[in-house]
């Protein structure tokens, strides 16, 4: 691999295990339910499509250091807007 930066090698999305990373964004701390099934049905219908995906629902980390942590490992992410 020719691409890289000072933090490692820089994977093609055809090589990397994940293409896609979904980001909640929303108001409040805690998700309800509902938001968190819109997540996963997201989630599950990417996934279906062939497109390896995963979902960053945790509650201790914004919206914003979970779009810097992601741009730093060169992943798209899709975010869900809501009233969370």
């Amino acid at each position: 691999m020719t691409h890289g930066d000072n933090k490692g090698l820089v994977m093609p999305p055809m090589v990397s295990q994940i293409q896609v990373v979904v980001i909640p964004c929303g108001i409040a701390a805690s998700m309800a339910e509902e938001q968190r099934t819109q997540i996963y049905s997201t989630e599950r219908a990417l996934k279906e499509n062939g497109i390896r995906v995963c979902a960053d629902i945790r509650d201790i980390y914004s919206p914003g250091w979970k779009f810097n942590y992601y741009e730093l490992k060169v992943l798209p992410f899709l975010t869900i807007l809501g009233d969370f």
